[in-house]
């Protein structure tokens, strides 16, 4: 299992970033959290197998249409 630490940055408040995270690790059978920094990012909190978080992770890294950008 692995487990990861990631905060996005960009336009990722009021775009529904949360909702398509949470969607994304259900679709992977990632488990964990997500939520909004004070500072206008967000924080992801993810553990799953290694093929599985991979996939996730891109899933992420793509955002929702009209998000910003990654950063670990």
């Amino acid at each position: 299992m692995l487990h990861y630490k990631v905060v996005v940055s960009g336009r990722v408040q009021g775009v529904y970033f949360r909702a398509f995270t949470q969607k994304s690790a259900k679709k992977h059978h990632i488990i964990g959290a997500v939520r909004n920094l004070e500072d206008g990012r967000v924080e992801v909190i993810a553990t799953g197998d290694e093929n599985n978080m991979q996939l996730f992770l891109q899933e992420c890294h793509k955002g929702p249409i009209f998000s910003g950008s990654f950063e670990k």
